[in-house]
Order: C-alpha cells, then sequence, then structure tokens
C-alpha cells in the first residue's frame, strides 16, 4: 500500500452512502491518541510510513493533513469536498475515527458528516473563483474557513 492509498480510489460514493468523510493514511491508527503532541504525530506518522525518504515539506504536509482531519475539524464545520467535476458539501458530524477493516482500502479514517444540499454535488462553475482556486490546491485537507461566505452564498442559491 502506498503512503497515502489508492489516489485512484474514489470514496465520495461510499462517503455519501454511509454519511461519512474519508481519508487515507490507514495504517497510522494511533493518530486518534489525544496525548500525542504536533510533533509526536508528525514522528509516528511519519515512523509508519517512511516518510524519511520523502522530502520534509511532503512529510510536513502529510501530517497537516491528517493533523487538521483528526484534530482540527469540528462538528458543524463545511468541508468542501471535490470530486471530478462537481464537488460537494457537508456538515462535521462528530470525531475523526479509525476503522480497521478499512485498512485494506486504506479508507481507514472517517468522520460523521451531514451531506448538505441533499447529497447533491455543485458544478465548480456554481463556485466562486475564490473557492475554486482553493479546490485546485493538491492537498487532502485545508482550512478554507476564510470562505464561509462564500459557501453560504452557494447554499443559499441551491435552496433558494
Amino acid at each position: 500500500m502506498s503512503p497515502g492509498g489508492d489516489k485512484k480510489r474514489d470514496r465520495v460514493p461510499e462517503g455519501l452512502a454511509e454519511n461519512q468523510l474519508i481519508i487515507g493514511w490507514s495504517l497510522a491508527g494511533e493518530l486518534g491518541n489525544p496525548d500525542l503532541s504536533k510533533t509526536e504525530f508528525k514522528q509516528y506518522l511519519a515512523h509508519v510510513y517512511r516518510v524519511h525518504e520523502w522530502s520534509a515539506a511532503h512529510a510536513g504536509s502529510s501530517a497537516g493533513n491528517m493533523w487538521l482531519f483528526v484534530r482540527e475539524m469540528n462538528p458543524g464545520d463545511v468541508v468542501v469536498v471535490p470530486h471530478f467535476k462537481s464537488f460537494y458539501l457537508a456538515e462535521v458530524d462528530g470525531d475523526a475515527f479509525h476503522v480497521p477493516d478499512k485498512i485494506p482500502e486504506d479508507s481507514a479514517w472517517r468522520r460523521p458528516a451531514k451531506w448538505l444540499n441533499s447529497k447533491q454535488g455543485f458544478s465548480r462553475e456554481q463556485a466562486s473563483e475564490a473557492l475554486r482556486s482553493r479546490m485546485r490546491v493538491r492537498r487532502t485537507c485545508l482550512n478554507i474557513s476564510d470562505l464561509a461566505d462564500d459557501i453560504e452564498v452557494l447554499l443559499g442559491t441551491a435552496n433558494g
């Protein structure tokens, strides 16, 4: 299994069906340990995936993605889930959890979610330019709370 999992596997349909947000890094089950400091969290991920072979920037980015997913997302936060030429919006509905049975698929790290817009995706053209720009960033997890107004407008047009 490659670090970060199978990049070609589409996890969005499963996430919609299960009402969950799904991310990889499944071999690192101890990331949920609340006693790990941010440095220990990064060191543990590096140890499990041997990221010392990667660049420092890649290792830091990977740990940052998981730190956001496991530690910084909170219930009530709205998440943008890019999906090919569209995207979905979901509200975080609980804490991150690890499902050991999903390790072989590299989809063990999950969060409960309430999918917004009746689980219907949005076309990227419906998003503001700022939101489209953020969806082009090549990171798994990115804080875009500064675009909350753009998301509210989008949800308002969908429900209006």
